[in-house]
């Protein structure tokens, strides 16, 4: 669990360090639909934040997908391109932490789904994760 949180922070920390790029853009724009990929991670946390506090969810993952508007995005000089290229691989990752985060909260309150199939993630190897998961509501440790 230690090493998911620190992917998640690492992932938004880098996030956050290319938002200075991307506020002179039209981000929306380029990027048709951007909030919903941010309100289906906080719908994640939430949910997480409920599953500890004791309560039963039912809640399930929606896909967050990225669509390009070629037109605008073809007008951006190659540094505008990076900043927004950065930006969704950070969600695309926190996407699947999120997914990996919020199954190990399930586990942890007795609340997982059988046969759950992780994704493969970036850097970090999701079956490890789940070890690390099962190891820590066994025993109790981090």
């Amino acid at each position: 669990m230690h090493q998911l949180t620190l992917a998640m922070m690492e992932s938004m920390d880098r996030l956050q360090a290319g938002y200075v790029d991307l506020q002179a853009l039209d981000v929306e724009k380029i990027l048709p639909g951007l909030q919903q990929p941010f309100s289906e991670l906080d719908a994640r946390f939430k949910n997480a934040q409920s599953l500890f506090a004791g309560q039963l969810s039912l809640y399930d993952c929606n896909s967050i997908q990225f669509t390009y508007s070629d037109e605008n995005f073809s007008e951006l000089d190659h540094f505008q391109r990076a900043a927004i290229q950065l930006a969704i691989n950070e969600l695309e990752k926190l996407d699947s932490l999120s997914r990996v985060m919020l199954e190990c909260v399930r586990e942890i309150k007795g609340d997982a789904k059988q046969n759950r199939v992780f994704r493969s993630l970036s850097g970090i190897n999701p079956y490890a994760l789940h070890s690390d998961c099962q190891f820590w509501i066994q025993t109790g440790s981090e």
